[in-house]
């Protein structure tokens, strides 16, 4: 039997863990939105976001902090909540987004109680392959250098597929037409066979009847 103060212990720490939100994936430059909501009425104190997994207390690397009202810190100006914070929206906008930015992101809400925080993971993917200009600015550095490249890259990997399909083609028209020899010798082997055979039987007929004529 167990013991209660374990199966309390044990509740405690099942009831702390963090809700596994999925995976976000956003290009390079572009802006990606991180949901986290609560409802108000369970009095909440204070709330954070923070970079990797959630720990047991607080937020770890936090980028940004609330009291429930109001956003009352920030590490950058690039993350924002755009939602109504005091109805409980405290998704979070990451705007200019870099290679840095892939990770673990943790929303973490302080709730009165034991073991009463809701915490949500959510891990951010950046596509490095792509990237997102912008009206008003010009793309970085490596990100002009990204668009050249696959500009000056396009003509040749055309090339490269017409050059291939030509290739298919000629490899179906010769596939084609050593069925058609082979299909002709066969034919004509068959015919010359046919002919040595006749032959062959011409020339036994005649000499059964020379033999004949002997007798």
């Amino acid at each position: 039997m167990l013991n209660p103060k374990m199966t309390v212990l044990c509740l405690l720490i099942l009831t702390d863990l963090s809700v596994w939100a999925g995976a976000v994936t956003v290009v390079v430059g572009g802006t990606v939105v991180l949901p986290c909501t609560y409802p108000i009425a369970d009095g909440t104190t204070s709330m954070c976001w923070g970079r990797g997994q959630c720990p047991n207390s607080k937020c770890n690397n936090g980028i940004i902090w609330t009291d429930s009202s109001a956003v009352t810190w920030r590490s950058s100006d690039r993350y924002q909540l755009m939602g109504n914070i005091t109805e409980g929206d405290v998704t979070l906008t990451i705007t200019g987004v870099t290679s840095d930015d892939a990770g673990i992101y943790c929303c973490r809400v302080e709730i009165p109680g034991l073991f009463n925080d809701q915490k949500i993971e959510i891990d951010v993917e950046i596509n490095e392959g792509s990237f997102v200009l912008s009206p008003t600015t010009s793309p970085p550095l490596n990100e002009s250098m990204t668009m050249n490249s696959a500009v000056s890259y396009a003509p040749v990997f055309y090339t490269v597929v017409v050059f291939f399909i030509a290739l298919l083609i000629l490899f179906g028209i010769l596939m084609y037409r050593n069925q058609y020899l082979d299909k002709k010798i066969s034919n004509l082997s068959n015919t010359m066979s046919a002919l040595s055979l006749r032959t062959l039987e011409s020339a036994v007929a005649v000499e059964n009847v020379y033999v004949k004529m002997e007798s």
